[in-house]
């Protein structure tokens, strides 16, 4: 890839041959990753923000200052995921 032009637009048949699978660029343990839209905003100081999708690895150990992704079961009432 030869970088992006700002001026004159090149002919779009240079860049046919161009493709990015972000599953094989992003997602290291496929049987474990999963894409989830974000309902919210109570964690934009994060940069995450409503209607983002987030990508969630469930193999993964939490750690200390990291956001998890988690379920809650409420018994009689349907299950949710929360990200805090």
């Amino acid at each position: 890839m030869n970088g992006i032009s700002a001026g004159f637009t090149p002919p779009a048949d240079d860049f046919l041959d161009l493709t990015v699978d972000l599953n094989k660029l992003l997602i290291k343990n496929p049987n474990t990753t999963f894409y989830h839209r974000i309902k919210g905003d109570s964690i934009i100081d994060a940069g995450i923000y409503d209607v983002d999708l987030l990508l969630v690895d469930k193999s993964l150990e939490t750690r200390k200052s990291r956001i998890v992704v988690f379920l809650i079961k409420v018994f009689g009432k349907d299950n949710f995921l929360m990200m805090k």
